[in-house]
């Protein structure tokens, strides 16, 4: 960053050297995609974050129990759940359903909502049911849910660039091979730099010096 640069942000020139090349496209792509990285970066961190935060405070994932038969009750219906459970959301779409691998466990549908905003993620929303009895314990919906829960619910489109039809996913693939650009002509940068070419200078003949 100096003063001016954005006068020369989107040249290349070509004519050049193939530093000053590479300086240009290093510059143009960094600069380009700074929002883009902002975007990653941030809620990247903010996963990786809660996940060490976890560990900290609840200690290390235990190992995980070997089911060899189904935990919920087998006289359950999980169509007659997933009724229950749009009735409670109107307009829930289930994506996912996370099955209990304990007796006191919850059976929990978690989904979308139809016709959601584009900025909503595919989990937003949930029903949580007893797994023994069918119990209906709770559920959780995108729209009257906290401030909070609803920013961090972007973060999963806003991440993958799913929120957008297919030049939006195209963006956002070409997005993520930045970083790698940068760092492959950064490192040619930096060779050119500390290699700097060696011009010849004219050669030099010495007259032989008589006997």
């Amino acid at each position: 960053m100096y003063r001016g640069f954005w006068k020369n942000l989107f040249l290349l020139r070509w004519n050049l050297s193939a530093r000053i090349f590479f300086s240009d496209l290093h510059k143009m792509v960094g600069i380009s995609s700074v929002g883009f990285n902002l975007i990653l970066g941030f809620t990247g961190a903010y996963w990786n974050l809660t996940h060490v935060g976890g560990h900290v405070l609840n200690g290390p994932d235990s190992e995980p129990p070997k089911i060899s038969k189904q935990v919920f009750a087998e006289t359950l219906s999980l169509d007659g759940l997933l009724e229950e459970a749009r009735a409670g959301i109107p307009g829930f779409e289930w994506t996912y359903l996370s099955l209990p691998a304990k007796v006191d466990e919850p059976l929990v549908f978690y989904g979308r909502l139809s016709n959601q905003h584009p900025l909503r993620g595919e989990y937003g929303s949930s029903v949580t049911f007893n797994s023994q009895t069918g119990t209906f314990e709770g559920l959780i919906d995108i729209r009257t849910s906290s401030f909070w829960n609803q920013g961090t619910d972007a973060f999963m489109p806003l991440h993958y660039g799913t929120f957008g039809a297919l030049p939006v996913k195209i963006l956002w693939s070409l997005g993520g091979l930045a970083p790698g650009t940068l760092a492959i002509m950064g490192y040619i940068l930096w060779w050119k730099r500390k290699r700097p070419s060696r011009k010849r200078g004219p050669r030099v003949r010495y007259a032989k010096q008589p006997q």
